[in-house]
C-alpha cells in the first residue's frame, strides 16, 4: 500500500515537472516574440531618425552628389554626405548585430541590408565605403555587405525621384 502512495507520488510530480516545463516553455517563447517585436520597432524607430535628417533639400543635394561623385564634391556636401553614410552604417551595424543575436528575423534584416547596399552600390557610395565602412567597422557587416553586392538584384538609388530631382536642379542651375 506504501508502495502504491510512492508510486502515485511520483506520477503526479512527474506530471507537476512537465507541467511546468511546458508552462516555462510557453513563457519563453512569448518572452522571444515579445523580444523580436521591440528589436523591430527599435530598428524601425532609429530608422525613421535616420530619414528625419535627410528631409533637408541641401542634404538630400549632399547625398546626391556624394552618391554619384563622391569624393569629387564639395565640402559642405562632403561633410553632409559622410554624416548621413555614417548614420546609416551605424543603422546596418545595429541592424546586423540584432539579427545575429537573433533579436531581428530574417526578413527584416534582409530588407533594410538591401536598401542600405543599393545605397554603397552607388559610383561614390562604393568609394565611401571603401574609404570609411570597410577599414572600420565590424568584418561581420562588411562581408554582409559583400555577399549582398554580390547577389545583385539592388535598386537603382540614383533612379529614384528624389535624386532625379536634384540631378535635374543642379543641371538648370
Amino acid at each position: 500500500m506504501i508502495e502504491d502512495l510512492g508510486n502515485i507520488g511520483d506520477f503526479v510530480s512527474g506530471i507537476a515537472v512537465l507541467a511546468t516545463l511546458v508552462y516555462l516553455s510557453i513563457q519563453i517563447r512569448t518572452n522571444t516574440n515579445a523580444i523580436n517585436s521591440a528589436s523591430r520597432e527599435r530598428v524601425a524607430s532609429d530608422y525613421r531618425d535616420v530619414l528625419k535628417s535627410q528631409a533637408d533639400p541641401l542634404v538630400v543635394r549632399a547625398i546626391s552628389n556624394g552618391l554619384r561623385n563622391f569624393p569629387d564634391i564639395s565640402f559642405e556636401d562632403k561633410v553632409h554626405f559622410h554624416f548621413q553614410m555614417n548614420d546609416e552604417s551605424l543603422f546596418m551595424q545595429a541592424a546586423f548585430a540584432s539579427y545575429e543575436t537573433g533579436q531581428l528575423e530574417e526578413e527584416t534584416y534582409h530588407a533594410y541590408l538591401a536598401n542600405y547596399v543599393s545605397f554603397v552600390n552607388t559610383p561614390g557610395g562604393k568609394k565611401w565605403f571603401e574609404e570609411v565602412v570597410r577599414p572600420i567597422y565590424t568584418r561581420g557587416l562588411v562581408e554582409a555587405v559583400d555577399q549582398r553586392l554580390l547577389a545583385g538584384g539592388l535598386v537603382d538609388v540614383l533612379s529614384l525621384s528624389v535624386y532625379q530631382s536634384v540631378e535635374e536642379d543642379t543641371r538648370q542651375s
